[in-house]
């Protein structure tokens, strides 16, 4: 079985702002489609980029959240690494969400794509759920990764985006996320975009569906393609030390 692990795309040898990358699959597997084209723009937006690879082996929580400060930890120590911003999308985002709320002082931030947050019956993307905590899973574990129940009072800033109609996560999950960051006057950014299907990663031609034609879908989506500048220019407002 292979091993999870981090893959960087570092743009040459100098300090910059690291992109950590972590991909969507209801905690099944790490989407293709929001990895590498994904780590390649945030190359073109002058940023260094990696990919973390964390259901090669699909360990369960807690033990996922250990593992990946072991390997976000040595990763840390790259002289080419000048910040960390975490990127998840969906259950991704979900991940990106755990690791941002227990060690804030490690990242500079969180850019959260239509993430999965609560596990309320009424929000929850059940599927996540049960492959990241078993099926036999304890309630006090459920109450653990219901994230909005637990941003801390140091929280680093967050950039958040989800569209209306999304029907795999529903954009209850930003919302109540939202509304748990204000509640701590923590910093945070948010889009909700009108349409757009779950999953759009870029919302480019880079990044279509499977059934779908890259051109349509980038025209169909435009509009939810502006996230990545949006989030470029979030980034670059944010004060280096």
């Amino acid at each position: 079985m292979k091993a999870n692990v981090i893959t960087p795309y570092f743009i040459d040898d100098q300090p910059r702002d690291m992109i950590l990358i972590l991909p969507g699959g209801a905690y099944g597997w790490t989407s293709d489609r929001e990895a590498i084209p994904v780590a390649k723009r945030w190359n073109q937006a002058s940023c260094h980029a990696a990919v973390f690879y964390y259901r090669n082996q699909r360990l369960l929580y807690p033990a996922l959240i250990d593992e990946a400060y072991s390997l976000i930890d040595r990763f840390r120590e790259d002289p080419r690494i000048r910040r960390i911003y975490l990127c998840g999308f969906s259950a991704g985002g979900h991940f990106a969400l755990m690791l941002l709320q227990r060690k804030p002082s490690w990242f500079a931030g969180g850019i959260l794509c239509y993430p999965v947050v609560s596990a309320d019956v009424n929000l929850w993307n059940e599927r996540s759920f049960i492959n990241l905590l078993g099926k036999n899973r304890p309630f006090e574990h459920l109450e653990e990764v219901s994230l909005e129940k637990h941003v801390p009072e140091e929280m680093c800033p967050l950039f958040v985006w989800h569209t209306l109609d999304d029907e795999s996560v529903k954009v209850g999950n930003s919302l109540v996320l939202i509304e748990a960051v204000r509640a701590k006057n923590a910093s945070i950014e948010a889009h909700i975009f009108p349409k757009g299907r779950h999953g759009l990663s870029l919302a480019t031609e880079e990044t279509p569906f499977i059934d779908s034609d890259p051109m349509v879908f980038a025209q169909e989506n435009a509009h939810v393609s502006q996230w990545f500048e949006m989030a470029v220019s979030w980034i670059r407002s944010r004060p280096s030390s």
